[in-house]
């Protein structure tokens, strides 16, 4: 979050909008930021029936000069145990291993986001 707002302001905006939209489902606040977030959170989630939302937004910023309000939202689900929304997508992320062979590393990849040969057509590599 980038805001000049109080804390207990911002609170009371995403419970009102919550009640607004009659969304019932419980809210944990998960603590940190960047990617280490996720990545926690699909380790240490791996069979529970959650989803992450991730929420990152720009309102009434301190410096406004030359910048322009905005949110944006990221919707994780778990493939083994959320079984109610369509996929738009599936992540992919690379552990990094020195125990395991470059073989156990691909399985454990493909385990993570089961592909046919004919996707790969949209792998991307890093390196």
């Amino acid at each position: 979050m980038n805001t000049s707002l109080p804390a207990q302001r911002l609170h009371s905006l995403w419970r009102n909008a919550w009640e607004n939209y009659d969304i019932r489902q419980c809210l944990e606040p998960v603590i940190g930021h960047g990617v280490s977030v996720v990545d926690n959170w699909l380790d240490d989630r791996i069979r529970e029936e959650t989803v992450l939302l991730i929420i990152a937004l720009q309102v009434d910023p301190d410096k406004p000069e030359g910048t322009g309000e905005a949110a944006v939202a990221l919707l994780l689900g778990n493939r083994l145990t959320q079984h109610i929304l369509t996929p738009q997508a599936v992540l992919q992320r690379v552990e990094e291993s020195f125990t395991e062979t470059l073989a156990e590393n691909i399985a454990q990849a493909l385990d993570w986001v089961p592909a046919q040969p004919a996707d790969s057509r949209v792998v991307s590599r890093s390196g």
